[in-house]
């Protein structure tokens, strides 16, 4: 029943930042919580803070251009994808963190030995698809519901770390949330 069984570690923590780099949900697998506390700080000042400082440097020379009048009717700043042009897979040393940022919300998943990319790229997805789908995808939402978020996620990847390819499923997710209350 396990998603790819020939893996006896795959994911070793799981954590989930708003935008400001603020931990919304965190799962350690195999590592200390130390450890794990390094892993949310590297990912913070590696990624987060590294965005929210192109966006600010981008503000800034949005009013450089308004004061001195060098504004181009068709720049809308809202329609900027701030993560465009931002690689998702970070590498220090022999640990690696994949994530994906989605509705103000990084999901994150920190590997320790090597494994097939895809297989976290779909866990990753996956999770945030069901998180959506259950009006669990914004940060408020999250923290209103901390009970609901955590049994889904122990209810998609083992305690090994290993996504649970079986539980996937929005109708299978519902049905197990309904019998866990």
């Amino acid at each position: 029943t396990q998603y790819y069984i020939f893996f006896h570690k795959m994911i070793t923590s799981l954590f989930i930042m708003d935008h400001n780099g603020e931990t919304l949900f965190n799962k350690t697998i195999s590592d200390s919580l130390k450890k794990n506390l390094s892993y949310r700080d590297i990912f913070k000042t590696q990624v987060i803070m590294e965005i929210n400082k192109k966006i600010i440097r981008e503000i800034d020379e949005k009013a450089y251009n308004v004061r001195n009048s060098i504004i181009f009717s068709n720049e809308n700043s809202t329609d900027k994808d701030y993560h465009s042009d931002h690689i998702p897979i970070l590498t220090i040393g022999t640990t690696t963190f994949q994530h994906i940022c989605r509705n103000g919300i990084y999901l994150v998943a920190v590997m320790q030995t090597n494994v097939e990319s895809f297989i976290v790229w779909d866990y990753l997805l996956s999770l945030y698809d069901i998180l959506k789908k259950l009006n669990l995808s914004q940060p408020s939402l999250m923290n209103n519901n901390l009970l609901k978020l955590i049994n889904i996620i122990n209810f998609t990847l083992s305690e090994e770390g290993v996504p649970q390819k079986n539980n996937m499923n929005i109708d299978t997710v519902k049905k197990f949330l309904i019998q866990s209350y």
